[in-house]
């Protein structure tokens, strides 16, 4: 069970420093995990974006925050998921995410499939971004502040992206 599929998130699931460097978050009651700091870098808006790498299924994974906020509070405002990597490999690595779905959409599958997620869902809304050198039409579903995105590239699903807050 991975953090994206294993039970709906709360909106701002907190994040924790251990004390010795390392980020961690429940995703289930009873289990934590536990990924270090990434390779960390403040983005063109001031985010902080985590990025970690999954040597199994060769994905990165970019884990975003508001770095305003002290480390003991920090929430985690996105997590994505994607083989398209937005920079150099990430020295820092994760579990496997092979079988990662987000509400039954998988990386591969027809935009249709991720249309309709959204669709369901929640409010639906799209807008065009970039994904590392790609331009990408982003689909969303949003409800009650949590959304679902999946990035598109040639009727395909290339990204997928859990997000909470406002």
């Amino acid at each position: 069970m991975t953090c994206l599929e294993a039970q709906p998130l709360q909106p701002h699931s907190a994040e924790r420093e251990m004390g010795n460097g390392h980020t961690r978050w429940q995703d289930v009651p009873g289990r934590v995990l536990s990924y270090g700091h990434g390779d960390e870098r403040l983005d063109d808006v001031g985010l902080l974006r985590r990025r970690y790498w999954d040597p199994t299924t060769e994905w990165e994974i970019v884990i975003t925050s508001d770095p305003d906020i002290g480390p003991k509070y920090r929430t985690i405002d996105e997590i994505r998921v994607s083989p398209v990597p937005t920079g150099k490999q990430a020295l820092s690595t994760t579990e496997s995410l092979k079988g990662l779905t987000l509400k039954g959409v998988a990386i591969g599958d027809p935009a249709s499939k991720a249309e309709a997620a959204t669709r369901r869902y929640g409010d639906q809304y799209r807008e065009k971004d970039r994904l590392g050198p790609f331009d990408v039409d982003r689909v969303c579903g949003i409800f009650d502040g949590v959304s679902i995105c999946f990035d598109i590239r040639e009727k395909k699903v290339v990204a997928m992206a859990l997000g909470a807050g406002d």
